[in-house]
C-alpha cells in the first residue's frame, strides 16, 4: 500500500498545476459554475490536498514503526535535492502546451484519462522524486551499499555515511531514515 500511495502522490503537483492554470485561464467563474472544466478543477485540487495529507501520515507512520527497521551498510551517499527543481519543471511543461492549444474540455478530459492510464501502467518500484515529500521537509539521498542503491528520505542533514545505520522501506528501493 505504501508503494501505491507514494507513487500516486508523485502526480499531485501536476494536478495542482492544471487546476491553477484552469483557474488562471477561465477566471473565478470556474468556482461558481458547474461544467466539465470546473469538475476537473475541483478534482485536481481535491487530489492535491488528499495526497498532501496522505503522504504526510504515511511517512510519519513508517518513521515511527520500529519493527520495520532494516540495517544497512553504506559505502557512499550523495544528496539528491538539487534534482528537485528539474523534476518540478517537468510537471509544468505539458500543461502549458496543452492550454495554449485552446483545446475543448472533452479533449482535456480524454487527456486526463490517458494520464490516469499511464499511471496505472507505471512500475511501482521506481524511484521518482516526490515533491510532496520535499514540501514536508524531507531531503533525498542516494545511498550505495554492496547489494543495491537506495533513495532514502530524511529530515536530517546527513554529513557522514556512518549516520545511516538503518532505514525503513517505502518501496523496494526507497526508504526513510528517522
Amino acid at each position: 500500500m505504501n508503494k501505491f500511495i507514494y507513487n500516486l502522490s508523485i502526480y499531485a503537483p501536476a494536478a495542482f498545476t492544471l487546476g491553477a492554470i484552469l483557474l488562471a485561464t477561465k477566471g473565478p467563474n470556474i468556482l461558481c459554475t458547474f461544467s466539465v472544466t470546473s469538475l476537473i478543477f475541483y478534482i485536481c485540487f481535491l487530489y492535491m490536498i488528499l495526497c498532501l495529507i496522505t503522504i504526510r501520515r504515511m511517512l510519519k507512520s513508517i518513521a515511527e514503526d520500529e519493527s520495520a527497521k532494516r540495517t544497512i551498510t553504506v559505502q557512499s551517499y550523495k544528496q539528491l535535492n538539487q534534482n528537485g527543481i528539474t523534476q518540478i519543471i517537468t510537471y509544468l511543461l505539458p500543461w502549458v502546451g496543452i492550454l495554449n492549444l485552446e483545446m475543448n474540455k472533452y479533449v482535456l478530459f480524454i487527456y486526463l484519462i490517458l494520464i490516469c492510464l499511464f499511471f496505472i501502467r507505471t512500475d511501482f518500484n521506481n524511484s521518482n522524486y516526490n515533491p510532496l515529500c520535499a514540501f514536508w521537509g524531507y531531503r533525498y539521498y542516494e545511498v550505495i551499499t554492496e547489494e543495491n542503491t537506495y533513495i532514502l528520505l530524511t529530515k536530517d542533514c546527513i554529513k557522514d555515511k556512518f549516520q545511516i545505520k538503518y532505514y525503513k522501506e517505502i518501496t523496494d528501493y526507497i526508504g526513510i531514515i528517522k
